[in-house]
Order: C-alpha cells, then structure tokens, then sequence
C-alpha cells in the first residue's frame, strides 16, 4: 500500500468494512500477496485495520481459484492459532478439519477407561483418530494402554510389576529370574533358566550341589515337615 493521494483519473477501491480507499494496484497486490503461504493474514485494512470483508476480497482477486486459495490459507491459519478448538486431520496431505475435544470431556473420562466416543471418522481419508491421543485410533485399548504400548521397555516393566503383584512369584535365589508356582502343589521348584533346585517356601538351595532335586527335597522334610503348603 503506497498511501499517496488518488488522482482523479486513477483507479480505486473503496472498502465496504470501513470505507477507506487505496490504489487499486495497491490494493490488488495485497491480496495477491496474502494468496501464498507465507503472504500476510488476516487481511485488513491498512489504514484502520478493519478486516476486509469476503465480498472485498472476492471481487479485487477477480479469480475464483485464487478467492478459494486465500480462503483455504485463512481457514489454515485460524486452526493453527486455534488448537484447543480445531484440529486438521493427522493424515498426511488430508485437508480436513475437525473439533477437538474439550479439556472438560476429556476430564470426564478415566485414562484407563476406554473411551469409544472419543472417535474421530474423516470423512475424506476414511480413517479413524482418538480425539485424545491425536492418535489412530485404538479399538479395545484405553488411551494408557496405547501409550503403554508404544514404549516396549516400559510396556514389559508394567507387566512385570503386574504380574508380580497377582501371581504367586518369587525371584530364583542363584539367578534372579523371575519364578511361579501353581497354588497347592510342590515347594520344590526348579529355575527355567539356570536349572538350580530350591525350596520354594523359604527359598533355600544347597551351596555346593544346587543341580541337585533330592537334596531339596530333604530339606523340606526335615525343615518344613512336609513338601506342601
């Protein structure tokens, strides 16, 4: 905008929003600037700053495929500065947008609930996202169980943890790994992995013959007065 007085003999706009007048040039090579990507938006009124009305914008572009351009950039722009409400599609190259959901529905939900109205279906690339992982969409898992998926060391920790907490196990005495017991059955354990043989009610192995069954065995009976319980 060059600001410099309009001659009678030049042409001119005058906008319909507040009025105010510019070269028509000037004016034209606004817009058109604002039809690029890294263009200046919103589009208003030099002078004012009044925001230019679509009818304006329309009939200065004088092309339809540049109006639609301006209008997609504008849209685009809106969402990006508005991510608490509107979110484009997570499909590469998808123009669709979408509502994202409120921080208060989310709230309503536990994490480790699985929250099936919490689907996003995009209509042009046909694919479905959770509104609260931005993610695809994860059918029979809760939103905690997804993320928990994702990270495999963390994943196999938690089952651990789990596991350990509602089975009936105990860590080998000469290895550490990991051991269980069917309930009502035979204290005399065996480690899968470094084949000592144990007690599995007071965790004793002999220190010189732990490869040994007979000698576990004896142990119970003399220390425990039988092999179960």
């Amino acid at each position: 905008i060059c600001f410099m007085d309009i001659e009678h003999d030049e042409a001119f706009t005058t906008l319909a929003a507040c009025t105010h007048s510019f070269h028509g040039d000037c004016i034209a090579m606004q817009l058109n600037a604002a039809c690029e990507p890294t263009g200046t938006r919103p589009i208003v009124c030099a002078t004012c700053n009044a925001a230019l009305s679509l009818s304006d914008m329309s009939s200065i572009l004088n092309n339809d495929e540049k109006y639609k351009q301006l209008l997609t950039l504008c849209v685009a722009d809106h969402v990006d500065a508005s991510p608490n409400k509107f979110k484009h599609c997570p499909t590469p190259d998808c123009k669709m947008i979408y509502a994202a959901r409120q921080q208060q529905q989310q709230e309503q939900k536990d994490e480790e609930d699985i929250d099936d109205d919490a689907i996003f279906s995009c209509a042009q690339c046909m694919k479905q996202y959770c509104l609260n992982c931005d993610a695809a969409y994860h059918f029979g898992l809760s939103c905690a169980s997804f993320k928990l998926s994702k990270n495999a060391d963390q994943s196999l920790s938690e089952f651990l943890s789990k596991y350990n907490a509602d089975a009936k196990t105990k860590n080998c005495p000469n290895c550490n790994t990991i051991t269980d017991k069917l309930p009502n059955t035979c204290n005399h354990a065996t480690c899968v992995y470094c084949k000592v043989h144990f007690c599995w009610k007071c965790m004793w192995m002999d220190g010189k013959d732990n490869k040994n069954g007979s000698l576990v065995y004896a142990h119970m009976r003399q220390k425990h007065g039988s092999f179960y319980g």
